[in-house]
């Protein structure tokens, strides 16, 4: 009630919003799951000779980046969008499944206040040093994408884990 310093409680039976469905929940472990061994059967790296040489790389499902002679980094959250939002709509649709709403991910602050530092470090990371290792170093392309993902995925764990229990605290 407004004015009130009780909690505002859906009545007895009544049924989760929509908001609910879409929130991050425990199920995106699940989806991450199912998406890393896509990313290690799809993606690829090919590198062009001839006139116009350069290196174009995939990662599944959607980034795609592609340079000529010298080394550019990807785009700034080119990573995070594709592999965490893919991830995301995978949930959703696994809850869908499920029929249930998903069990909230994090609902304390504190887990963004981990999460978004750990993410942009591995993004940057990412976007500037895969190009190197596979240009310079000659580091397997497919191997780089799936360990940043991995580290995007252990970004939200690690987040996880020391955000629970904090629910009073923030």
């Amino acid at each position: 009630m407004p004015g009130t310093n009780e909690p505002d409680t859906p009545p007895a039976g009544s049924r989760p919003g929509a908001a609910a469905w879409f929130r991050p929940g425990v199920s995106l472990f699940a989806a991450m799951g199912l998406l890393l061994p896509c990313v290690a059967i799809f993606s690829g790296m090919t590198v062009r000779g001839g006139d116009l040489p350069g290196t174009d790389y995939f990662v599944f499902p959607f980034l795609r980046h592609g340079h000529g002679e010298f080394w550019r980094p990807f785009f700034p959250g080119a990573w995070v969008a594709n592999f965490i939002l893919p991830s995301w709509l995978l949930s959703v649709a696994l809850n869908t499944l499920r029929r249930a709403p998903p069990r909230p991910l994090a609902p304390t602050v504190l887990f963004f206040y981990l999460w978004v530092p750990l993410t942009g470090i591995i993004e940057v990371a990412a976007d500037t040093l895969v190009p190197v290792f596979t240009g310079r170093f000659g580091v397997p392309f497919v191997p780089l994408a799936v360990t940043v993902d991995v580290a995007l995925a252990g970004a939200i764990a690690v987040a996880w884990l020391f955000a629970r229990g904090s629910e009073g605290e923030w």
